[in-house]
């Protein structure tokens, strides 16, 4: 039997697409998030930028988070309801939410941010992000 270079092109294809990531595959969230995967689809036609968030007013004990554009990210234990400072990256507009899931009072933030959430009344209220 001869084989043909079609059947071998045919090969390489299916390899190919068996390495493909399936839908039902999911991207973890950053440290700082908690129950935030987001499918391989939704992340091929997100962007990605960085929020800096702080525990204390001033940019005082920050961390520099990269985030996906449209993706809901709910904060962890250690964030939760404790952020005073938050800005996002030049061009980037985010929202701060009070609710898990992006639902509730909500306070729209871009760059360079706010150093002191209790000018705007949403100190120590934040409980998820979403950055665009």
């Amino acid at each position: 039997m001869r084989t043909t270079p079609s059947f071998f092109a045919l090969a390489a294809l299916s390899q190919i697409t068996a390495a493909l990531p399936s839908p039902a595959q999911q991207v973890a969230a950053p440290a700082l998030f908690a129950n935030s995967a987001v499918p391989v689809e939704a992340r091929a036609v997100a962007a990605l930028t960085h929020i800096y968030i702080c525990k204390d007013i001033n940019w005082v004990n920050c961390s520099n988070q990269e985030v996906q554009t449209g993706v809901c990210y709910g904060t962890n234990s250690d964030w939760n309801d404790k952020i005073s400072s938050a800005g996002p990256d030049r061009g980037t507009t985010c929202v701060l939410y009070q609710n898990a899931n992006c639902g509730g009072s909500s306070l729209t933030i871009s760059n360079p941010g706010i150093a002191d959430l209790r000018g705007v009344n949403f100190n120590d209220k934040t409980s998820s992000i979403r950055c665009s």
